[in-house]
């Protein structure tokens, strides 16, 4: 029965890869190529602005002595003016990656989403092994996490959204205009909430699937007599056993999507307590050393809670019950 089983799961692997496998390939290649390009520009365009900032510091060294350059200024200027136009070009090209990216990641999105509910329905018709399942999902929900959407910021000020008072307001056309206004901030507070809560969901079950694996993985030890520490630390360390979940994927990827949020978290900073606010701007500076997974969810839930908040008072203000 268990051979019959593996022998299963292998056929259905075999689909999937006929499937979705070289498309996923292509458009995973594209996604890193372009990620690459556009960390390349982004260099280039740093270092431009370095060298004028330089020139910049040097026209107003000159323009402050006692008997100024003529000459030599104009020449500074003119080669800044040059470099203006460079520092333009690398912006835009970065602009149209920028775009090329989402599209892309819209792509994969979809792809991830189709193997992983075909891999689910997998699983629950119980004619498979489970755990290499689990690692299979796990593995498409941390590449659907990566390759999830841009993070939109609120278009709109939330201070001044909730200084607005329709009851206050006697004209009628004025007083349409600022309903339309809080509608729209409603909706895309609500599109936001949705947005999360998807994140939400994607984060539970990556850090439900790694606890499984670390169960199966202790369990198997156990089973099979082995004791890591005493006969094999290499095992021991390539099992990661005692490893808590954190985020098995590389952290670059991850870390725009981290800033998005806390600058979502600034936007919402509306009479928020500053330890809060001390206690997130401590975990995004912990990105590059300790982050795992369940700091990254913490942080969902706290952006979901002031999003929620913020959602009742538009509410509150629209007349919604």
């Amino acid at each position: 029965m268990k051979k019959n089983s593996i022998w299963i799961f292998f056929l259905i692997l075999v689909f999937l890869q006929n499937v979705y496998s070289q498309n996923l390939e292509s458009l995973e290649k594209n996604y890193n190529d372009l990620n690459n390009n556009i960390i390349a520009e982004k260099t280039t365009l740093d270092s431009l602005k370095k060298i004028l900032d330089q020139k910049a510091e040097l026209i107003d060294a000159e323009k402050k002595k006692n008997n100024p350059d003529q000459d030599k200024i104009i020449s500074l200027m003119s080669g800044s003016a040059s470099l203006s136009n460079k520092i333009e070009w690398h912006q835009k090209k970065i602009d149209r990656l920028g775009k090329d990216i989402e599209e892309i990641k819209k792509k994969l999105d979809e792809k991830y989403s189709q193997v992983i509910d075909s891999l689910e329905a997998v699983k629950k018709s119980g004619n498979t092994n489970e755990e290499k399942i689990n690692s299979e999902i796990l593995s498409y929900t941390e590449k659907k996490l990566l390759a999830s959407p841009k993070i939109p910021m609120l278009s709109f000020n939330p201070e001044k959204i909730l200084k607005i008072d329709l009851s206050k307001i006697k004209d009628d056309k004025e007083k349409k205009v600022y309903g339309e206004y809080l509608q729209n901030a409603y909706s895309e507070v609500n599109d936001l909430l949705n947005n999360i809560n998807e994140m939400n969901e994607e984060t539970t079950q990556i850090i439900s699937l790694q606890k499984k694996t670390k169960k199966f993985l202790e369990e198997s030890e156990f089973e099979s007599g082995i004791i890591a520490r005493s006969t094999s630390p290499q095992t021991s360390e390539n099992l990661s056993v005692d490893a808590g979940p954190n985020l098995s994927f590389e952290r670059e990827a991850i870390t725009p999507q981290i800033q998005a949020y806390n600058l979502l978290l600034n936007q919402l900073n509306l009479n928020q307590s500053s330890e809060n606010d001390i206690k997130w701007r401590l975990t995004i500076e912990r990105i590059g050393s300790s982050f795992n997974i369940e700091d990254y969810q913490s942080l969902l839930k706290e952006v979901k809670k002031r999003l929620q908040d913020y959602k009742l008072v538009l509410a509150n203000k629209i007349g919604f019950k």
